[in-house]
């Protein structure tokens, strides 16, 4: 499926989908990268997230309201805006840490 993929195409699609969460967390010591990556791990389950990350599940609410201001849509939620970017944070895990 990604076999004709290029590191090109891949870092605009990292730009595209995380790109403003980067620039966030980086500039507000945030954590809101690694709050969707847990949330979407635990099927979209806040309570469960908030317990993965040791944090109140307010503060998980919070953090995706937070997502959603800063990518100026709550499309990632839907199932195909989710998919691109749980695929961009697959990436993001194998090409940025």
């Amino acid at each position: 499926m990604l076999e004709d993929i290029s590191t090109e195409q891949v870092e605009r699609l990292l730009e595209r989908t995380l790109g403003a969460l980067e620039r966030y967390d980086r500039e507000h010591q945030a954590q809101l990268i690694d709050t969707i990556r847990c949330y979407f791990a635990c099927g979209h389950n806040a309570p469960a997230a908030a317990r993965e990350l040791g944090v109140h599940v307010n503060t998980v609410y919070q953090r995706l309201e937070r997502i959603d201001h800063v990518l100026d849509s709550s499309a990632w939620r839907s199932p195909t805006g989710g998919l691109e970017v749980q695929m961009a944070l697959q990436f993001h895990r194998l090409l940025r840490r």
